[in-house]
């Protein structure tokens, strides 16, 4: 897992949009593809 947590109001996001949070952690763990964005990060 990543170095940070999920705040309560990301928590409650999740919830409302109908995401499990275990879906939000394989994405993050495992995206199907990144790119750097011209703000300098990654996306």
């Amino acid at each position: 897992m990543p170095d940070f947590e999920l705040s309560a109001h990301a928590k409650e996001m999740l919830t409302e949009r109908s995401i499990a949070e275990e879906w939000f952690w394989r994405v993050l763990n495992t995206p199907d593809r990144k790119r750097r964005g011209e703000d300098g990060n990654m996306h």
